[in-house]
């Protein structure tokens, strides 16, 4: 059995079974270990929908950790990762010419993935490009536009692996909303790791708001403005949380899949975070939710996110 798909300008390659199984476990792999929320979701999905989940979960994550892989004020050299992943995908689902790479999250795509994706492709790997340099957000507002260009399109092209609607406006708004809050709330759990390695990116306006500096931030000088800060991002992260969830009756059941994982992790720091008093240091705030696995499985019986 072989796993081929018809290009309307070339022809993909095709894939065999045991190179297209070996791509999956590499890919499997990568999503547990980077992403575990939304790996615990993919095992309750469809068997004909996970690969496809995992593949864009493995994509998503891959092109994530770029900006761990190099040096701050390192040059170029991240845009160039950045930049294999455009050519490739252009060369796998667009117009350009050339040999597709050997790579598992590339023969993953080219056995599940779709050509109509390709601008959500794109537009993702634009969206961490633009993270690149460790700087910090400008506002909160650029902080709640990176979430959606970065987790709002990753809960979109998971949702086309479930089911493909242009005119899916709600879907639309819901994986927007959900992708500001669960990247404003991945920011607070991120942030004290960040420190440790001499990066601050939370928001300046209202980092001068709470009379707060990446060296107060890094030496909490100011505890009780980091809290307040906290706060103040909890808030926005909620309010972005409840318009996702405000969507959901317009959203099919099955296509809400699509914001499990991401909703779970919302609800999880949310309520951490809130009943700790805004303790980003509290170690249980790095770590996963222990009902995860009973959480996604209840809430999927529900058909709700």
């Amino acid at each position: 059995m072989s796993f081929s798909v018809m290009h309307k300008k070339s022809e993909r390659k095709k894939v065999d079974t045991k190179t297209a199984n070996d791509a999956m476990i590499y890919c499997s792999d990568l999503v547990k270990k980077r992403d575990y929320e939304n790996y615990l979701a993919s095992l309750l999905m469809p068997t004909d929908v996970k690969p496809k989940v995992i593949a864009n979960l493995a994509f998503n994550a891959e092109v994530s950790i770029i900006r761990q892989k190099i040096k701050r004020n390192s040059g170029v050299s991240g845009i160039n990762q950045l930049k294999f992943w455009k050519d490739s995908l252009n060369t796998l689902f667009g117009e350009l010419k050339g040999p597709i790479p050997r790579q598992p999250i590339i023969t993953a795509l080219n056995t599940y993935g779709s050509e109509a994706d390709l601008p959500l492709y794109l537009k993702l790997i634009a969206a961490r490009e633009a993270t690149l340099g460790d700087r910090p957000y400008e506002s909160v507002q650029k902080l709640e536009e990176s979430g959606k260009d970065i987790n709002g399109t990753l809960i979109k092209l998971i949702g086309n692996s479930f089911e493909r609607d242009s005119n899916d406006e709600a879907f639309e708004k819901a994986a927007d909303n959900m992708g500001a809050a669960v990247t404003i709330l991945t920011l607070l759990r991120a942030t004290i790791p960040l420190l440790r390695e001499g990066i601050v990116l939370l928001p300046n306006d209202l980092m001068s708001i709470h009379d707060l500096s990446p060296d107060k931030v890094y030496n909490n000088k100011n505890p009780q403005g980091l809290k307040a800060l906290t706060s103040d991002l909890l808030n926005v992260a909620d309010k972005n949380l409840k318009k996702s969830r405000s969507h959901k009756s317009d959203i099919s059941s099955i296509k809400r899949q699509a914001l499990l994982g991401m909703g779970i992790r919302c609800d999880y720091l949310l309520q951490l975070l809130r009943k700790n008093k805004c303790n980003l240091f509290e170690e249980r705030v790095h770590q996963p939710d222990p009902f995860l696995s009973w959480k996604l499985y209840f809430r999927k019986l529900r058909k709700s996110y």
